[in-house]
Formats: structure tokens, C-alpha cells, sequence
């Protein structure tokens, strides 16, 4: 048996409380909110939440957007364990925190409070779907009709992302796009962890419209709609007929899509 974790009792007026390291903490901070009846954006029960891949890392890589996302609607606490801490880089990225202050602190723990951000995630962009003329994959290509079936429940999939994984859509002709909409459904954790877009009218002179990773969009879908995640990146483009997907990192996690959809 494992001894009684200690309660963390911080007296903070907070709507949650945030644990870390989280990989460490899951179920510690769980039962160390107890005595405050403190919800927690950690921890589990009976499953990982579709958002918690993303979240944990967002909060692995140090990025404070995660942070200001947590703290969107009303105030949050952070409680940092030392005993996760032993180099001093958890609780340095809080104290450099713009906005956090130090509220209390116990043997082997130290709290933060994070003031109201603001910063919610767009809403969802409604639009309306376009048909899709042809679709191929560099990966797997066996499997890419999967993403314009309608089904959740099947998918095309890269085993690990090598860093050179392509997907090329055809609209069939030039038009309007709003958005690409990319539904990660019951595999929330296999988002591409670096995406470049990029758009083309004649599927030779191509733009770029996004590159980055998509952990924080991920996390943002999974909470708009948990079955699907639908993860969306913003094109607003006229006269497109093509548009192209490369991942660039080399991760061992693999790539999944259940669906895949371009809005107007």
C-alpha cells in the first residue's frame, strides 16, 4: 500500500486548481484538493480525458498559452510538488509567469495564483462543407478514403510521424475556402505535433496559410466536441482548388484522421 498523499490546503478563492508535474501528479493532486472540494485539471478516472495528451504536452514544453487558456474565464491556483521539481524549472516557469503570484506554500509544495486571462479559444467556425474530388496520402495511402467516409469509427493512419508525411486534397475546382477541419475522434493524442497548410490553385505555385504544432488546437477541439476533436485551422482563401498537409516532425506518436473536412 501506498501512504496517504497529504492534503494541499491553500485557502485560495480559485475555480481550479492545476498540479504539477502533471505525469507525476495525476492522482495526488486529486486527492490532495479533497479537503477544499477543489476541482483539478488533473488526473483520471477510468480513462485520460480527450484533452489531457495535448494539455500534458503543452505543459512538458513549458508554453505559457496553455496557461492563459486555463485561466481564460476565472482565476486558477497552481500547486508545484518539489519532490517533481528537483532542478527548479517548474517552479521557475511559474514565478516568470507574467501575472502569477506566489500564495502559500508546505512542506514539499509551493501554490501560484493565476489572475483571469480572457483569452478564450475562437469559436467554432461555422460554414459549409465542400465536396472533396480526390485525396492522397504519402503514408498508409491504402487508408486515406477513411477521412471523407462520415464514419468516426474509421480512420487513416500514420504508425509514427517520420517528418515527411503528405496529404493533398482536390476541390475539383477553384472556390472559396473558410476553414480545413481535421477530426481526431476517439485518437485525441496522435495530432500532427508539426503541420504546415498550404494552398494552390494549380497545384503548382503554393502559400502557405499555417505551420506550427497543433497541440493547443487540439485541446481547444477536444473540449468544443470530445467524440469528434475537430481540430480547425483558419484558410479563408478565394479561388483554391488544393490544399496540402506536410508534417514535419519526427515523433514517435502516430498520425490519425477520422475525418477530414473543408468548410466554405
Amino acid at each position: 500500500m501506498f501512504d496517504v498523499p497529504a492534503m494541499r490546503v491553500t485557502g485560495a478563492d480559485v475555480s481550479a486548481r492545476l498540479g504539477l508535474p502533471m505525469r507525476f501528479t495525476e492522482t495526488e493532486t486529486m486527492y490532495g484538493a479533497i479537503a477544499e472540494e477543489r476541482p483539478v485539471f488533473n488526473g483520471y478516472s477510468g480513462y485520460a480525458a480527450p484533452q489531457h495528451a495535448a494539455l500534458l504536452d503543452l505543459l512538458e514544453h513549458h508554453d505559457p498559452r496553455i496557461l492563459r487558456r486555463l485561466a481564460a474565464t476565472a482565476p486558477i491556483e497552481v500547486v508545484v510538488e518539489a519532490a517533481g521539481d528537483a532542478d527548479g524549472s517548474w517552479n521557475g516557469w511559474l514565478r516568470a509567469y507574467p501575472g502569477a503570484k506566489p500564495a502559500a506554500a508546505g512542506d514539499g509544495w509551493t501554490s501560484y495564483l493565476l489572475d483571469r486571462t480572457g483569452v478564450e479559444a475562437a469559436p467554432p467556425i461555422a460554414g459549409t462543407p465542400l465536396a472533396i474530388q480526390s485525396i492522397t496520402a504519402s503514408t498508409n495511402a491504402h487508408d486515406i478514403g477513411a477521412v471523407l467516409d462520415g464514419n468516426l469509427d474509421s480512420r487513416w493512419h500514420a504508425p509514427q510521424q517520420d517528418g515527411g508525411e503528405t496529404i493533398t486534397l482536390d476541390l475539383g475546382r477553384a472556390q472559396s475556402v473558410g476553414a480545413l477541419v481535421m477530426c481526431l475522434g476517439a485518437y485525441p493524442g496522435q495530432y500532427p505535433r508539426l503541420l504546415t497548410i498550404e494552398a494552390s490553385r494549380d497545384n503548382a505555385a503554393w502559400s502557405t496559410v499555417y505551420t506550427g504544432g497543433t497541440a493547443l488546437e487540439t485541446y481547444d477541439a477536444a473540449l468544443v466536441s470530445p467524440r469528434e476533436v475537430p481540430v480547425t485551422f483558419t484558410i479563408q482563401r478565394d479561388d483554391l482548388r488544393f490544399i496540402r498537409l506536410r508534417q514535419a516532425a519526427v515523433d514517435t506518436h502516430g498520425w490519425s484522421i477520422v475525418e477530414l473536412r473543408v468548410i466554405r
